[in-house]
């Protein structure tokens, strides 16, 4: 174990290039997540002391993964377990064999705790498509789910699939995928014990989304490689509507879907460049229309943001209207209701605390890293380069009502190959062939 010194941390004026974890909301982008293997260290009958320092570490094996709740580390092995500890000492608290392939190649996702459950994705399949002008799209589809109980790690149920939850009280969302990875079945599960709400087979869909009420899904949207984009009612799994998109034989290569503003959002790749179409999605009318070159769409507090080519616009989510506008920025993240980190030069880590509703910048520039936080959105957190001790890096949150930044301490350095994820008053970082646990305040 490395020791943390604390003190006062002062930072460089210029940042060398750092990495930023970039959220991505196609489904068919392949995160790029870090793994887990056996503990190294044991805890502490001690409380721990306040402020910035290590408190345990485990060896990693490429393919493993690893999620992390309020107070426990979930570690899914290659050698096909589920493991549990206790976050801040590294105690096991179970071990338990999944009977399915729990490896992680290609960035699947770690076990994902879910109120009183965990839910493991096992027996992951990387599948490679050729588009028509010769480029390679990687989908990764899981094909089972394991529900384990959070507390004891006994297995509560299993079924064929990927899970998918909105919030930690409602039923689960379960899609399955044919080799060609497309979805051909939806069905909505009790989280309890796995039970069908309903189950219903659907034309092999090349991309779907839900489309929230605020953080409720009320339905579920699905388009095929052909055109045609369905609406189910999310309660019963019932068609509502249908709609066949226009021009799909036009040098179309791909078709995503998401939700935004309550509407439905699709984004056709096409080789002339990108459209984006935003419909109603009680009676699929279509309320407003862009070409610009965006990486994506997404919902930024009460409006939608448009992502790409070096530029954020805030649209009115109804009509489209652009109310302002960030050059310079490149990618966005929410941090709060009313909060949003941007990011400008990737290279060296410029960031600004925005309110989204009207694009005003309330603290910035932000220099370092943001690190991805795992689960709700909260207090951001930031890494960057301390003058003392040198060679490491501060950590560094922000308050989200004026931005005022807090120095909480320092901790070893990072590479471009290492990942860091935060929690409420952890950070866990991929360093080395390891994954370490640290407290931070």
């Amino acid at each position: 174990m490395t020791t943390i010194e604390l003190g006062e941390v002062t930072e460089d004026a210029v940042t060398p290039p750092m990495p930023v974890n970039i959220p991505r909301l196609r489904r068919a982008a392949l995160a790029v997540l870090a793994a887990a293997g056996l503990l190294a260290l044991g805890g502490s009958a001690h409380p721990p002391p306040a402020g910035v320092h290590p408190l345990w570490s485990t060896p990693l094996r490429s393919g493993e993964s690893w999620s992390l709740s309020a107070d426990t580390a979930y570690l899914s092995r290659l050698d096909d377990k589920v493991s549990a500890y206790n976050l801040t000492t590294g105690e096991l608290r179970w071990n338990v064999p999944a009977g399915a392939d729990l490896s992680g190649d290609f960035g699947a996702t770690g076990p994902q705790p879910l109120g009183d459950l965990v839910l493991v994705p096992a027996d992951p399949k990387v599948i490679t498509l050729e588009q028509p002008d010769g480029s390679l799209h990687f989908f990764m589809t899981i094909r089972t789910t394991i529900a384990l109980d959070a507390t004891t790690g006994d297995e509560r149920w299993r079924t064929s699939g990927q899970a998918t939850s909105y919030g930690n009280a409602g039923p689960l969302l379960i899609s399955e995928d044919e080799d060609n990875a497309r979805t051909i079945r939806l069905r909505l599960v009790r989280a309890a014990d796995g039970t069908d709400i309903w189950n219903r087979s659907i034309p092999p869909a090349q991309s779907w989304t839900p489309i929230l009420d605020g953080d409720r899904p009320v339905a579920i949207a699905t388009v095929t490689p052909d055109g045609l984009v369905t609406v189910y009612d999310y309660a019963t799994g019932k068609p509502r509507r249908s709609l066949r998109l226009p021009d799909t034989d036009t040098g179309q290569r791909y078709t995503a879907l998401m939700s935004a503003g309550g509407n439905l959002v699709v984004m056709r790749d096409r080789e002339a460049g990108t459209e984006t179409t935003v419909y109603r999605p009680d009676d699929l009318r279509a309320l407003w229309h862009t070409t610009q070159q965006t990486a994506y769409l997404t919902e930024c507090g009460e409006m939608v943001c448009a992502i790409g080519d070096g530029v954020i616009i805030g649209h009115d989510p109804q009509t489209g209207r652009q109310t302002w506008q960030l050059p310079g920025m490149r990618d966005m993240t929410m941090v709060g209701p009313n909060r949003m980190v941007v990011t400008g030069d990737l290279a060296t880590g410029d960031n600004f605390l925005v309110e989204p509703s009207s694009g005003q910048t309330v603290h910035g520039p932000i220099v370092g890293r943001l690190v991805t936080r795992q689960g709700q959105a909260g207090t951001p957190t930031f890494l960057r380069p301390a003058a003392e001790p040198p060679g490491r890096l501060a950590v560094v949150t922000v308050d989200l009502a004026d931005g005022t930044e807090h120095k909480l301490g320092t901790v070893p350095a990072i590479t471009t190959e290492d990942i860091c994820t935060t929690a409420d008053g952890y950070l866990a970082c991929v360093r080395g062939g390891a994954l370490e646990i640290t407290a931070v305040g």
